[in-house]
Order: structure tokens, then sequence, then C-alpha cells
């Protein structure tokens, strides 16, 4: 007795393609996941280092911005030391946030 994949050959082509397609499928998603990874990264990283070439140690601006929030940071801290390095991880931080916002 024939078994029903040797009676419809257009059956047994879909279920032998079948796997073939999904994994297309799927890899097709993960290209495109990564691919808009990428753009979003790149997006980002542009306008933050540009804005990071304004942030110039040394400059009285970022001199004075890093005072002020050692300052506000200072009474969290252990020391004068950490309450700086917490202080420069801020700075970062808002730099990074404006450059993602676009502002």
């Amino acid at each position: 007795m024939p078994s029903i994949l040797a009676r419809s050959p257009i059956l047994a082509i879909s279920l032998l393609t079948l796997p073939f397609v999904h994994t297309i499928r799927l890899f097709g998603g993960e290209a495109g996941t990564a691919i808009l990874q990428r753009l979003v990264s790149v997006r980002e990283q542009f306008p933050s280092n540009r804005i990071g070439l304004h942030v110039d140690a040394g400059t009285w601006l970022t001199s004075e911005r890093l005072s002020g929030l050692t300052d506000a940071l200072f009474s969290g801290s252990s020391g004068v030391e950490e309450a700086q390095a917490r202080a420069a991880l801020l700075l970062g931080g808002q730099v990074k946030l404006q450059a993602g916002s676009g502002s």
C-alpha cells in the first residue's frame, strides 16, 4: 500500500520544504533585528560624540558643572574622590541622554 506522500507529490514537496522556509523566515527576522540595532547604535553615537567634543576637561563650563555635581553628591559619598567619580559618571549620563533625545 503506497504512502500518502507517494500519492500526493504536492503534499510531499510542501512537507519537505516547510523546515527550510521556517529557517529562512527566522533568519530574516534575526538579520532585520541586528541591522536595526546597529542603526540605532550608530544614530546615538554620532550626536554623543559631537556633544562630547564640546565637553572638554579643564574648561570652565565643565569644571563648574562637575563642581556643582560633586557638591550635590558629596553628602551621599564616602569622600571627595567618590563624589567626583559619581559626578563624572552623572555628567556622562547627561551627555548621553541629551544625545539620545536629539536636543
